[in-house]
């Protein structure tokens, strides 16, 4: 199946979200900034695909650990401008209101745009 991911980046944490070929949320989870963080997101990225390498990211930001850990373990990271992911917000969402979770699924979707 093919996948792609996104996360939306804060301090405290991060919101992950997992979306299909035709866009549908197929895993959400909420993850520390850490090391534990890294190996769920991993973990959750092999139990979607056989080649978690191959799954396209989108994040808010290009200077984190979770994007250095990720490039690091091959994956392609898309850096998304928070006010693009709000323009994405706006453009799927009725109510267009910010929701870390939401905001995960609009960048989930955004490397496939």
């Amino acid at each position: 199946m093919s996948i792609t991911c996104g996360i939306d980046w804060a301090e405290a944490h991060h919101d992950v979200a997992i979306v299909d070929g035709d866009g549908k949320a197929v895993a959400k989870l909420r993850i520390d900034t850490g090391l534990p963080g890294f190996t769920a997101l991993m973990a959750l990225l092999a139990e979607h695909t056989d080649d978690p390498a191959s799954v396209p990211v989108a994040i808010e930001t290009d200077k984190n650990l979770i994007v250095v850990a990720l490039q690091a373990a091959g994956l392609t990271v898309y850096a998304i401008n928070p006010r693009a992911v709000a323009r994405y917000r706006e453009r799927s969402a009725q109510a267009g209101g910010k929701s870390d979770p939401g905001d995960a699924i609009v960048l989930a979707n955004s490397p496939a745009d």
